[in-house]
């Protein structure tokens, strides 16, 4: 939504994930926390309606670090994946 309209309704922005079902419903449950981590870190800390590029803070190595700190957090990464697989 426009920043005017933002600003005059006084509602604060919002995000929307969108992933391709035929592609996605494909990926096993670990694959799919690794597309859900990749879009969740476009956006940024401020959640202002923007979006972060790829780079330095958006790419394949920050995922997978973020995937291996989920891990070591075993029943968190635990009932991710089961709803994960309970999701497709």
């Amino acid at each position: 939504m426009p920043r005017p309209w933002i600003l005059v309704l006084g509602i604060n922005p919002g995000y929307i994930i969108e992933v391709l079902e035929e592609k996605y419903t494909r990926l096993p449950p670990e694959k799919r926390l690794e597309v859900i981590i990749h879009e969740l870190l476009h956006i940024p800390y401020t959640a202002s309606g923007a979006l972060r590029p790829h780079g330095k803070l958006v790419n394949n190595k920050r995922v997978r670090q973020l995937v291996r700190q989920l891990r070591k957090k075993k029943p968190v990464y635990n009932e991710i994946i089961r709803l994960l697989e309970e999701t497709c």
